[in-house]
């Protein structure tokens, strides 16, 4: 992820180097405001390395969607690991990491040579300058305050107006822009703009220098010839400001040229709105923040009373949460406590009755930590409920959680689901009404599941349109019926049974009915595709694979 958040912005950086470049060549080349396009061009390469590092983040809130009903098995867990295909873009970094070393070897022999001409020459000092007088045949240059040129070439007039000229390069400090496009080139050498971009940089340092130098002369033809004497085949440094470039016939027109007028300055505004719609385009990152759900509460309406229990909670802080809910006229009592090793409760009965003559009671029991319940009153109306505001808690069948909640008041019901479309009511394979499905003994139920509408139709037809709550009693035939909903939809249920694997080993659903709940690790359900292929044709129905805890 790293590499990949690196490459991303080398890309960025690249793009933003190809606006500036753009912008440079559409509309401010032609005008004569060489110093301004000077900053132009050196700020941009700066700002191309800083704007990708802003990022600007849009808020956007979302509301939080229970999946604590369900109990869900990862379907991948008995999935053979899968070799990963070949993907050229993942030897991308190798390849910028070898470019970029050939470059910076090629920027460090640069320097080198031009160190042993500046050091291995007769050099004289004059003012701030250093004059270095070489017999090699180069074009005249100049680095910071080292001006280099052969004596040889040029007469006394000549020579004063080419030292003048790199006077202007070094006195400015342009040996700056160079370097700074230099090293540009070696971190962004995949992108051919970033080379033509360290071009103009050059050319308009040319352009700045050679309307300097030429103020100070009374014959602009006379520099201008100067210019043309030099316009020979001749070694050049890379990393210097030469008096010589291959673009002299510019160079000579830029000179001719009128002055433009201030109003063109404007354009230099051009490039705002373009980085605007980088930066919104490109650089910016959703952050999701929760949606909190406030209800307004009149004057006249008391706030909700609530005390939670969850699965970490301790024996002396249930002790305090009773003693609470005395001080409001509630007496809440919880018992049938029991905990996994990790001392997270895995069973808990809970039961209250307050002032008002409500009641309710409140039981669970599993291989798994409860989620966290509480006890609510809140607009005359008290219970039980879990987060999701429900009346009852419901897990996966293969869980074999069993989760009863209810309540009343003046003998009316307080289930919270009175108002809402019911849910059709599955005992033992066989229809059942809401009254027969309250009356039960939770004690009696091994487990409950719940399938919601889309999978519900799947499996039970149209008759599943407002869900299905099934219920296994103990003295049910198949106590530990497998039902398991995947996110695909996919329903395996008793009609075709999987392939069941218990610890490795190719067992029966007798088997598998005859194990302790209790002594169950882990399990997971394969999908066809992947029975097939671990287990052979025997998988064509899915595979259930089954781990037990190991004996102490």
């Amino acid at each position: 992820m790293k590499k990949k958040n690196n490459m991303e912005y080398l890309l960025k950086v690249s793009a933003v180097s190809i606006i500036f470049y753009l912008c440079y060549k559409v509309f401010l080349q032609r005008d004569t405001f060489f110093e301004h396009n000077r900053w132009f061009l050196l700020l941009g390469l700066i700002t191309s390395f800083l704007i990708p590092l802003f990022v600007i983040p849009i808020y956007i809130e979302y509301t939080p969607i229970d999946l604590s009903e369900y109990t869900m098995r990862p379907l991948t867990n008995g999935m053979q690991p899968v070799e990963k295909p070949f993907n050229i873009l993942d030897y991308l970094p190798i390849l910028y990491g070898i470019g970029v070393l050939f470059f910076t070897a090629n920027f460090i022999i640069q320097l080198a040579s031009l160190s042993t001409v500046i050091f291995k020459n007769k050099r004289k000092k004059q003012e701030r300058y250093t004059i270095v007088q070489t017999t090699n045949k180069m074009s005249p240059f100049s680095f910071f305050n080292w001006i280099v040129y052969n004596p040889e070439k040029f007469n006394k007039t000549e020579l004063e107006q080419i030292i003048t000229h790199e006077k202007v390069h070094a006195r400015q400090y342009h040996s700056i822009d160079v370097l700074l496009t230099q090293l540009s080139c070696v971190v962004l050498w995949f992108n051919p703009f970033i080379w033509l971009y360290n071009k103009s940089i050059k050319q308009n340092l040319e352009f700045i220098a050679d309307y300097k130098a030429q103020q100070k002369f009374n014959s602009k033809k006379s520099y201008q010839t100067t210019l043309l004497k030099t316009s020979m085949p001749s070694h050049q440094m890379a990393l210097t400001n030469n008096f010589y470039t291959s673009l002299i016939k510019k160079r000579i027109v830029m000179l001719q040229k009128s002055k433009s007028k201030k109003i063109n300055q404007l354009k230099y505004l051009l490039i705002l709105p373009v980085l605007g719609w980088f930066l919104m385009s490109f650089n910016t990152q959703e952050i999701k923040i929760k949606k909190e759900n406030i209800q307004e509460i009149s004057p006249n309406q008391k706030r909700p009373f609530t005390l939670t229990i969850f699965n970490t909670i301790t024996d002396s802080e249930i002790k305090s949460t009773i003693s609470l809910a005395k001080t409001k006229g509630v007496t809440l009592k919880i018992k049938n406590l029991k905990r996994n090793a990790d001392y997270q409760i895995i069973k808990i009965s809970a039961e209250f009755k307050n002032s008002k003559g409500q009641s309710g009671s409140y039981h669970i029991d599993g291989l798994e930590p409860i989620n966290s319940f509480y006890y609510m009153e809140n607009n005359g109306v008290s219970g039980f409920f879990t987060e999701s505001k429900t009346p009852f808690k419901i897990r996966n069948s293969v869980s074999n959680a069993t989760v009863i909640g209810y309540g009343n008041e003046n003998n009316k019901s307080l289930d919270t689901t009175e108002n809402v479309k019911k849910p059709i009511y599955i005992i033992n394979g066989e229809d059942a009404t809401e009254e027969e499905f309250h009356i039960l003994n939770p004690d009696e139920i091994s487990s409950i599941s719940v399938l919601k509408k889309e999978y519900a139709i799947l499996s039970y037809g149209d008759k599943g349109e407002n869900g299905i709550i099934k219920v296994i009693t103990k003295q049910a035939k198949n106590p530990f019926e497998i039902t398991i909903i995947t996110k695909e939809g996919d329903t395996i249920i008793d009609k075709k049974p999987p392939l069941m694997v218990i610890n490795g080993k190719i067992s029966s659903i007798r088997e598998f009915d005859n194990l302790n709940r209790n002594n169950l690790e882990r399990y997971f359900f394969l999908r066809k595709e992947f029975a097939i292929k671990k287990y052979g044709l025997k998988g064509k129905n899915g595979a259930i694979e089954v781990t037990t805890k190991k004996k102490k």
